[in-house]
């Protein structure tokens, strides 16, 4: 919080307004109709009734707009009162942002109460008000964790991975952001929706931090110094993904060679290509750390001093974080509380060795009590969840063992037996050949594997 700017968040068809100005929390409004949206604290708009759509849209109201000022701090905001059926007016959300803008608490929450207004009238236009079924809308949030600790869970666009985690912790008048979130169309938005939710504004950053150089964890970089004028920490092998940023073409058309050479068909390549092409990196714009973030460099907070661990693996650039008194870890992808493993290939000679041996180097932190996980709530008992990444991983390495018994096999012919004929599908397909690459490439670095000569696609067999 910056000073007396209050804490903003913004809800549809909830049934009340959070007051986070008097240091606690406490019901300070209450809606006075079905589908109020409210923006607390600063912002409470009222008098909207969003049914199904009519022809017409409603009348000029010259009260559209006015300001009301309630107890606590609220504001009341007209946008329009409608008995009936009737489409949301663009009038009605142009006012509500206009008189927002007016009173100084903040466009871009204007504008997120505005974008939930129409979107609960277009549900309504396309019948989901009627009980169809409706793809539930992600949104960025923020929810304390621990005093001084918040957890940002910002949205992802990806199948079955819908969230990222980044974390705010405190710092003096400040806060330290590990990781950014994502590049999408709305990512820094949802990041400014998150941090607003427990008190904070993008300049409030002091610095940020990021685990490691991935899309979700190190996108919004770029405009996030920017805005805070603060400094970048990272590990100095986080140019594994310059290429993806200053050549989008020339990567993807590496990609496709590397899944051409593993065995992929050349219908599905295409497939592949045409989804790809021309698309969004998830990153804005490539940013070089301020200081590189290895061991022995410290980043301190008021929950003390965060120490770096090295675990590359599942990206050159990873590292995670610990904090000796507290016991807490913040574990990028490193661990995660439901273990799914991966491993960015083709940038270093082993990912998996490097990612078991980030694994040792976790199991030998002395004091841990909760992990801070890139994706999915944090958890405790870090040591069995080390111990299950090692299981897992032995699993996978079996898998590709026993998928070699026959004739020698592409690497693509070995994913269905690797990640289970029940969990193939295009984008397990796609996750399951990197790690297959890998794991071959491990297995090949302990003799167990290798390559048949001059085979293209390439096939490999046990040794």
């Amino acid at each position: 919080m910056v000073g007396d700017q209050p804490a903003l968040e913004a809800e549809a068809g909830v049934d009340h307004v959070v007051d986070r100005t008097a240091g606690g929390e406490g019901v300070v409004g209450l809606p006075v109709g079905p589908a109020r949206v409210g923006v607390g604290i600063d912002l409470r708009v009222d008098d909207l009734q969003v049914g199904c759509p009519a022809a017409e849209h409603p009348p000029h109201r010259p009260d559209l707009g006015a300001v009301e000022v309630l107890e606590h701090g609220i504001l009341k905001v007209r946008v329009g009162r409608v008995t009936g059926r009737h489409r949301l007016s663009v009038l009605a959300r142009e006012r509500l942002v206009e008189a927002v803008d007016q009173r100084g608490v903040g466009g871009r929450v204007a504008w997120h109460a505005a974008d939930r207004i129409r979107d609960r009238a277009a549900a309504c236009e396309h019948g989901t008000a009627m009980g169809q079924p409706r793809r539930k809308r992600e949104l960025g949030r923020g929810e304390r964790v621990l005093p001084g600790v918040w957890r940002l869970r910002l949205p992802l666009p990806w199948p079955g991975v819908p969230h990222v985690n980044a974390f705010a912790v405190r710092a003096g008048e400040g806060i330290v952001l590990f990781d950014t979130g994502m590049a999408t169309e709305d990512g820094q938005r949802q990041l400014e929706l998150a941090l607003a939710q427990v008190g904070f504004r993008l300049e409030d950053v002091s610095l940020v931090v990021c685990t490691h150089a991935h899309t979700d964890h190190y996108g919004l970089a770029a405009p996030i110094l920017e805005r805070a004028e603060c400094e970048l920490w990272m590990h100095p092998a986080w140019e594994h993904i310059r290429g993806m940023i200053d050549d989008p073409d020339g990567s993807l058309d590496r990609r496709i060679e590397v899944a051409r050479q593993s065995g992929v068909p050349a219908k599905a390549l295409e497939r592949y290509e045409e989804s790809r092409r021309g698309g969004n990196t998830g990153i804005v714009r490539a940013v070089e750390p301020d200081r590189e973030l290895v061991p022995g460099v410290e980043v301190e907070t008021d929950l003390g001093s965060w120490q770096v661990i090295e675990t590359p693996g599942h990206a050159p650039s990873h590292v995670c974080l610990h904090q000796p008194e507290s016991g807490l870890v913040i574990s990028g992808d490193h661990l995660l509380g439901r273990i799914s493993l991966f491993f960015d290939y083709g940038h270093t000679p082993d990912p998996v060795g490097e990612f078991i041996g980030g694994l040792d180097e976790v199991d030998k932190l002395g004091h841990t009590t909760l992990c801070l996980a890139g994706h999915g709530r944090p958890f405790r008992d870090i040591p069995a969840k080390v111990e299950g990444n090692r299981a897992e991983l032995a699993g996978h390495l079996d898998r590709v063992r026993a998928a070699l018994g026959g004739e020698p096999r592409t690497a693509f012919e070995i994913v269905g037996e690797l990640v289970g004929p029940e969990n193939y599908n295009p984008a397990m397909a796609a996750w399951g050949l990197q790690i297959a690459l890998a794991y071959l490439d491990h297995l090949a670095l302990l003799g167990e594997v290798e390559e048949v000569e001059g085979s293209d696609p390439r096939r490999w067999r046990l040794t």
